[in-house]
């Protein structure tokens, strides 16, 4: 499966990455740059720098999804639901999901959570 990976270099991303990569899969990580990408998955994936908000309102994501035509996109960032799903759409993607991490907000202390800090968060670099 060809999965693309925006937020690919977080908590999260770094491991969904290394695991969809031990699987046998194809994976494009999409990152803003300001996280290094990891190294453990260097010559193992595709990597495309490009801001979020920036890769949405100027084409790049599209021609990106054009050029990789993934099966999968997972969208760790979250930042705009709406834009990516018509891009998915538009490149015929099968699949769209939507994954975040929310021990960025600490541990929840209510169910739904709500995306304000609750306590201080348990890893290290989250602000």
């Amino acid at each position: 499966m060809r999965t693309l990976i925006i937020g690919g270099t977080g908590h999260t991303g770094r491991f969904l990455v290394r695991q969809l990569l031990d699987e046998g899969h194809h994976v494009t990580v999409v990152s803003s740059g300001r996280t290094a990408f990891d190294e453990e998955a260097a010559g193992r994936a595709d990597f495309a720098v490009m801001p979020y908000e920036e890769m949405l309102a100027d084409g790049r994501f599209d021609a990106l999804l054009a050029e990789k035509k993934p099966d999968a996109v997972v969208d760790i960032l979250q930042h705009d639901a709406r834009k990516m799903q018509r891009a998915c759409e538009t490149a015929e993607v099968r699949h769209l999901v939507f994954c975040g991490s929310l021990w960025m907000l600490g541990r929840p202390k209510v169910v739904p959570t709500p995306e304000v800090r609750q306590t201080e968060c348990p890893f290290d670099g989250y602000s």
